[in-house]
């Protein structure tokens, strides 16, 4: 602190010197209250303008930061993967609801084409579609496409945009990490202003203003990557798509739209439940019977809708197209009931789980007689010649063997079977036995693990009468002592007047008929695609011969004369026939029976060609095409009689005949 001056004069007994010291007090009183004035003033500049500082600084730090942990998200794949809560089946279906874990800065977003992916294998996963993405629930619901590895169910899942460009993953990270260099110049621009208002603090209000501008262009800056971010994306999801598309696997349809330049007018994928295909053509007044879904287990088709079956592998074999037939068997379920004649067995009913999920499948336990051990049931028929095929669905019991036996009148004649449901073998062959029975013919097919469909198929005789017998066998013989133990499960009896074995249609009171599968194209649904000058048509499907044209497709003008049939015959070989209207001569293509036939058929002024997978194109080069108006799909020209009675996957019609070879290419 400064000297008082007034102590200069201190002199005794001087009144003038005491007011002069007085004064000079005063005045050095108050200067040194301007001083400290002063001085508080100064501090509080210089902290106001450090305040500043602060805030400038931290804002484009935080600005810095954000842009590091977006880029560094990006790079791990936070945007485009996410763990998935919960178990997961791989398994071809529809509508499937994944509730995924999504956390990090910039959150999930799907891609039309999502991997469904399992941490603890690389082998297991799928490729999806997906339907509906919720982002504040995180909610994805997919159709699953196709499945590789083991379906599960597993824990550990992961969805995630996969199938990926290289191109435009590379191109939105060099872009995003062109956006950071943009904003690590912006940051630099703004300490810039910031020194630059440290140093002037009576300009503080100017600086401030600087650092603002500097800020706003950060903010664009930030604005600019998004949109390069949503620009890669776009290109992400692009190659996802087309690499989905690329990827077909086995037991999927074979993409034949790449192997030709062409564009069809025709696309009708029959393995798809849900598909627009089966809007308003496919009509059956009843029914369809049971049919086996992609996790093996039999569930009932409804009127009008598709039988749509898979193998037990869970791959589709596409839409059932059968003729009509009737459930001979009463009490098809329920072997217990007094319908049913018992031969020194007993029935324990609903003694395990059933082909369709329900407790409902029977024991046929043998009693220790020494003697058959069987249940059989009688109906009646028309005094011809017609034929029955009788099956069963069946899974091991304790140590026995099952007889399927289809007999008539007073068992005077009839074709027996024998099946091991331990060994999933057929042990003894389908043989006619007596007379009256020719033909004779079995197989059986496996539904899922331990459980089988077997049946036998014969021309009977021309009694009245027809059954159906189950027995059981130890392996020597049919009668044999029994143990009051051993027997087979059983569920599920079928007799109809058929050359095969239709889907299974229950029966309790009465017997139970499933009507015909007609499915037919006409009108303007039919001339939209139809080109009547040239064409090609294209089928995919599965059926074995048995014994009559069994018709892929139909192109008609609703007549006989006037019709072109894509035919599996008598003798498993596929041909393209004409009606009288065609005066066709076309040699068949090869022999493809129970085995999948992919034929390619096309007509054009005066000439037909088919190809028969992959086979070279055999042709006719002298027909006249005749009007069209309708495509009759598994059946005839009305769609009522010549069924398939087997399963088509895909329908195809292109606007052009196309060549030869490519034919071969598309069926190959």
């Amino acid at each position: 602190m400064a000297t008082n001056p007034a102590s200069l004069f201190d002199l005794p007994g001087d009144r003038l010197l005491d007011n002069l010291k007085r004064a000079l007090s005063l005045l050095h009183e108050r200067g040194e209250a301007a001083a400290e004035a002063i001085s508080d003033l100064q501090a509080g500049q210089v902290a106001a303008v450090d305040d500043l500082v602060q805030q400038i600084t931290t804002n484009f730090s935080e600005l810095f930061t954000d842009g590091s942990v977006v880029v560094q998200a990006l790079q791990e794949g936070h945007y485009t993967s996410a763990d998935i809560d919960g178990p997961v089946i791989f398994d071809v279906q529809n509508g499937l609801s994944l509730s995924l874990d999504v956390s990090g800065p910039i959150g999930f977003s799907p891609a039309p084409i999502v991997m469904i992916g399992h941490n603890a294998s690389a082998a297991d996963f799928a490729a999806a579609r997906v339907v509906s993405w919720n982002k504040e629930t995180s909610t994805l619901v997919v159709n699953i496409l196709t499945v590789n590895g083991s379906e599960g169910p597993h824990n550990d899942c992961y969805v995630e945009v996969g199938l990926l460009s290289a191109l435009a993953e590379v191109s939105m990270l060099e872009q995003v990490q062109a956006l950071l260099g943009l904003t690590q110049d912006a940051r630099d621009a703004a300490a810039a202003h910031v020194a630059t208002a440290a140093g002037h603090v009576s300009s503080a209000a100017s600086a401030q203003s600087a650092a603002e501008t500097a800020r706003f262009s950060a903010q664009g800056f930030a604005s600019a990557a998004a949109g390069y971010r949503d620009t890669a994306l776009g290109y992400r999801d692009q190659a996802a798509t087309s690499a989905a598309l690329a990827a077909s696997s086995a037991g999927q349809i074979v993409n034949v739209l790449d192997r030709v330049d062409v564009l069809p007018t025709l696309n009708l994928d029959l393995t798809d439940i849900n598909g627009a295909p089966f809007k308003g053509n496919l009509t059956r007044a009843t029914g369809g019977g049971y049919r086996q879904n992609s996790k093996g287990v039999l569930v009932p088709t409804a009127a009008n809708a598709p039988v749509i079956d898979y193998d037990v592998d869970g791959k589709p074999k596409g839409a059932g197209f059968f003729s009509a037939y009737t459930n001979l068997l009463l009490y098809s379920e329920q072997f217990d009931n007094a319908a049913w004649f018992k031969a020194n067995l007993t029935v324990s009913a609903d003694a395990t789980i059933a082909p369709d999920g329900n407790l409902t499948m029977d024991a046929l336990v043998e009693d220790a007689a020494t003697s058959q051990h069987s249940i059989s049931r009688v109906a009646t028929k028309s005094a011809s010649a017609l034929p029955y095929t009788l099956s069963l669905f069946v899974k091991a019991g304790k140590g026995r063997q099952i007889v399927l036996n289809l007999f008539g009148a007073g068992y005077a004649g009839g074709v027996q079977m024998r099946f091991n449901p331990e060994a999933g073998a057929i042990t003894t062959a389908a043989f006619a036995y007596g007379t009256g029975f020719a033909s004779g013919s079995g197989s059986f097919a496996k539904v899922s693990d331990g459980v089988y469909l077997v049946w036998v198929t014969a021309t009977s005789d021309t009694t009245t009468s027809i059954g159906g017998q189950f027995g059981l066998h130890n392996g020597t013989a049919l009668s044999y002592t029994g143990d009051g133990t051993s027997g087979v499960n059983a569920w599920g009896a079928q007799l109809t007047q058929t050359a095969f074995p239709g889907p299974y249609v229950p029966t309790t009171s009465a017997a139970v008929v499933r009507n015909a599968d007609s499915m037919v194209i006409s009108g303007t649904d039919f001339t939209d695609f139809f080109n009547p000058i040239e064409g090609t048509i294209f089928a995919e499907f599965r059926a074995p011969a048995y014994g009559a044209s069994q018709l892929a497709w139909t192109l008609s003008d609703g007549t006989y004369p006037n019709a072109l049939f894509g035919a599996l015959n008598t003798d498993g070989r596929i041909y393209t026939l004409g009606g009288g209207g065609w005066n066709l001569s076309l040699p068949p293509g090869p022999t493809i029976d129970a085995a999948t036939a992919k034929m390619a058929t096309t007509y054009a002024t005066s000439a037909v060609r088919m190809s028969v997978n992959g086979a070279v194109a055999v042709a006719d080069t002298s027909v006249t095409v005749p009007a069209l108006s309708r495509l009759s799909i598994g059946g005839d020209w009305l769609g009522t009689g010549n069924h398939l009675r087997g399963f088509i996957r895909r329908i195809i019609y292109w606007p052009k005949a196309l060549s030869a070879t490519d034919l071969q290419r598309i069926t190959a």
